[in-house]
């Protein structure tokens, strides 16, 4: 049986972003600047590696994959 760790903690590292992402929407109607800042603030720079913009928008999937809408 072949496992894929690395897959699973990237899964969960999205999961986590984009619930951040959530709460802070809950709480605002803030731009993807201040929501990629918030992120950053919370699991630190390299959050979203070297391209913050795409990482964001899977982070934005992943919401609507879940029932959220988020734009």
């Amino acid at each position: 049986m072949s496992h894929r760790p690395h897959a699973r903690r990237a899964t969960r590292e999205i999961i986590h972003r984009a619930l951040i992402i959530l709460s802070a929407l809950q709480q605002d109607d803030l731009p993807r600047a201040d929501l990629i800042a918030r992120v950053k603030e919370e699991l630190g720079e390299t959050a979203y590696g070297d391209a913050p913009e795409d990482a964001f928008l899977r982070d934005i999937k992943w919401l609507h994959v879940l029932g959220f809408q988020a734009e």
